[in-house]
């Protein structure tokens, strides 16, 4: 009877904290942009805020804030479909895109391919940019991870067990 007591002040106690007035900030943006008319599917933004990057199922465009208009020709076409990781170096020397099967990486001065790899059978949760673009880190879907270097030319993905952390 007690413990029941108990849990219905508590109860109450929750109830009437979430009704009471909380602050709320509230700001105007710096700046305004509609970047694409289709849903983004993901987006990134460089450390220093001056590129932002987004995927909308259909291209992959990189903007200059500063400037206010796209920084390069979009990627399209099959380089632009299913996208949904990227990121930029902090350096803002470079950007990856990947479709969670691949990663794609890109100068960002020019928008050319540097290099591209496929996770074989594999999935990519996530993947992390080291600050000068150089070495990528795969976290995979299965508890794996694998690091690779921008100029390496081919990554095998891991066959065995479930690592809790595989780096080669």
């Amino acid at each position: 009877m007690i413990f029941l007591r108990l849990l219905l002040s508590l109860f109450i106690l929750i109830v009437l904290s979430a009704c009471s007035k909380v602050e709320v900030q509230e700001s105007a943006a710096i700046k305004q942009q509609s970047y694409s008319q289709n849903i983004v599917t993901a987006a990134a933004l460089s450390a220093p805020g001056h590129y932002a990057l987004l995927a909308d199922g259909s291209e992959v465009c990189l903007y200059n804030n500063s400037l206010n208009k796209k920084a390069l020709p979009c990627i399209t076409g099959q380089d632009a479909e299913f996208v949904e990781l990227l990121g930029i170096s902090n350096n803002e020397q470079y950007f990856y895109t990947s479709n969670r099967m691949q990663v794609r990486l890109y100068a960002l001065n020019n928008g050319q391919l540097v290099n591209q790899w496929h996770a074989g059978q594999h999935i990519i949760n996530d993947i992390a940019i080291n600050n000068d673009g150089q070495t990528l880190l795969l976290g995979l879907r299965n508890g794996q991870a694998g690091i690779i270097k921008a100029r390496q030319d081919s990554w095998t993905p891991p066959h065995h067990g479930y690592d809790v952390v595989s780096l080669f």
